[in-house]
């Protein structure tokens, strides 16, 4: 991998994106997302949840997600 020298922090941000198509686009996002499911695993629960109407799985749904933000962003 040659060096590159930049002028400026614009033009350094810059170098890091690639053109659309690219095809090294997929393989960067698979390793973003890789690397994030290791900082911040995902929480599932195990087994089966029944509930009694959708309302009630939507509580519960957003009651998960609420767990989930400070997980997320902890200082």
């Amino acid at each position: 991998m040659p060096v590159e020298k930049f002028r400026d922090l614009e033009q350094a941000w810059r170098a890091l994106w690639l053109p659309v198509g690219d095809p090294a686009i997929g393989r960067r996002c698979r390793a973003l997302w890789r690397r994030w499911a290791l900082i911040v695993p995902p929480v599932i629960p195990r087994g089966v949840q029944k509930f009694r109407s959708l309302a009630e799985a939507h509580a519960e749904r957003e009651r998960r997600r609420a767990q989930a933000q400070p997980r997320l962003f902890r200082q």
